[in-house]
């Protein structure tokens, strides 16, 4: 015998709702306009003679997809939709340098920790290295998911939306990370002694990544930009 799912209302409307913000065009504040909507339609179709089931498959039927509520709202919302894009085009240039400031100060992290073990500071600076061309290969193994999950990958790029707040919060992380990693460098030094080729080869490490890194984010950004900008709603 099989087992009647009993019908949760708050859950029915809250996925309903959770379509509908799936939209890019469709704002929060919009959301809450047509949640109203469906229960005031909902509360006519019960006095009616429907039940609580009954009366919300018919709101939300009456009421349309979120399909259709797109085309509606996109147009009254463009300016909403300009500011989210802008906003995530921010947002992509802060997480470069999210990234790029705690790859340097966690390797150079990683550095301090190796010397202040007694570990040998030609051996350290080799494992700094390896750390650094780990991080260029994690990312291009990331991007080469992107790239083969296209369905997903549109779908998230449509869905972001950000807020000022996050971008703030990702700024403040920035420039977090960017102050750790100058701090820490004077300490290195310091541990590297007068060492001057111990020091010329750990500068020349994070020149070569200095130059590498930005050019990887650059190619992985173009090829992905070329494979979905014609199937992104932008």
């Amino acid at each position: 015998m099989e087992k009647t799912i009993e019908f949760n209302l708050e859950d029915q409307i809250n996925n309903w709702a959770s379509n509908l913000s799936s939209e890019p065009s469709i704002t929060e504040s919009d959301v809450e306009e047509l949640k109203c909507h469906l229960l005031d339609l909902m509360d006519e179709l019960q006095e009616s003679g429907l039940d609580e089931e009954e009366a919300f498959w018919v709101a939300s039927k009456r009421l349309g997809s979120s399909f259709e509520w797109a085309e509606d709202y996109g147009e009254g919302n463009k300016q909403v939709i300009q500011l989210r894009r802008s906003l995530l085009i921010f947002a992509g240039v802060l997480a470069y340098f999210l990234l790029y400031y705690f790859i340097r100060f966690s390797s150079k992290l990683l550095f301090i920790v190796l010397l202040l073990r007694k570990t040998n500071g030609y051996h350290s600076v080799d494992l700094v290295a390896k750390y650094l061309i780990g991080a260029h290969f994690a990312f291009i193994f990331f991007v080469v998911s992107l790239y083969f999950l296209e369905k997903k990958t549109v779908s998230f790029i449509e869905n972001v939306k950000l807020k000022p707040r996050h971008t703030l919060l990702l700024l403040f992380t920035a420039v977090v990370f960017g102050i750790i990693d100058t701090c820490l460098f004077p300490i290195a030094k310091s541990l590297m002694g007068l060492d001057n080729s111990l020091r010329s080869k750990l500068y020349t490490v994070y020149l070569y990544f200095d130059y590498s890194f930005p050019l990887i984010i650059c190619v992985c950004f173009v090829i992905i930009y070329f494979k979905y900008y014609r199937k992104a709603k932008f």
